[in-house]
């Protein structure tokens, strides 16, 4: 939600995303998971908001197993703890772009996303993967649809930088939401 609204771009595109897929009577309210994962502008909208604030802000440590293992070529011993980080994997250029520090849900909508995906690290990977994320993603799929049809939302203090908290989970402060209801979109 932070992304969308300090970007008003984003914010009406997918404003008229909602609009149009609801005057085709294709959006319930509140909308249905079929319905939100049919609507491609909101998918590419949750998957770089949680590329730029993935909830999780430390390395998501291993141990190298039995034998070693080769990265890069450098051989790395048994036991040694290492780990991945999705705040750096997210802003690796190569996978996602020159501007990646950039709000742009686009990069998401092109052929060229299947890099994205595999790299994709919000919820953990492989075995190790959040249990929640499918639950996670069914409410923000639903949420975030059904609240702009009802409410006009803009931030209280567009500049201001919200100050961020890290332990496990990276905690912002000091988001202000200016909510009007609207005539549903």
């Amino acid at each position: 939600m932070h992304y969308l609204l300090k970007n008003p771009l984003a914010k009406q595109r997918l404003l008229d995303e909602i609009h149009d897929t609801r005057s085709r009577g294709k959006l319930s309210d509140p909308v249905l998971l079929s319905e939100a994962n049919e609507m491609p502008y909101l998918q590419a909208c949750l998957y770089e908001g949680l590329r730029l604030h993935p909830a999780v802000g430390l390395t998501l440590p291993r141990v190298v197993p039995e034998g070693g293992i080769e990265i890069g070529n450098v051989h790395i011993p048994a036991g040694t703890i290492i780990g991945a980080n999705p705040w750096v994997i997210h802003r690796n250029q190569s996978i996602f772009g020159e501007d990646v520090d950039a709000f742009r849900p686009e990069r998401w909508l092109g052929d060229d996303a299947s890099d994205m995906r595999r790299f994709f690290f919000a919820f953990g990977a492989g075995s190790r993967s959040c249990i929640g994320r499918n639950i996670s993603w069914m409410e923000m799929s639903k949420l975030i649809p059904t609240l702009f049809m009802h409410f006009d939302m803009e931030l209280e203090e567009p500049d201001k930088k919200l100050k961020e908290t890290c332990w496990w989970f990276v905690i912002q402060k000091g988001l202000y939401v200016r909510v009007q209801p609207r005539s549903i979109v």
